[in-house]
């Protein structure tokens, strides 16, 4: 009967301690995906200031080409 006992002492532990396991996973999953979206909103806001500064010497390029008229 202590057999039984310490046996199932023994799956309730191991069971407490992949559902801790668990729970710390899917946090990291979790922290990783908010990482990744931020990542990407960055990344998006780098390539409209990358698009806006082309485009803007291209229009300081333009009136300069205008004014020394080439």
């Amino acid at each position: 009967m202590d057999d039984l006992e310490d046996e199932a002492r023994r799956y309730k532990n191991e069971t407490q301690r992949l559902s801790s396991e668990i729970v710390r996973v899917q946090n990291e999953i979790q922290n990783e995906l908010f990482l990744k979206s931020s990542c990407e909103v960055e990344k998006l806001t780098v390539e409209d200031d990358l698009t806006n500064l082309k485009h803007s010497r291209k229009i300081d390029f333009f009136f300069v080409f205008k004014i020394f008229n080439f």
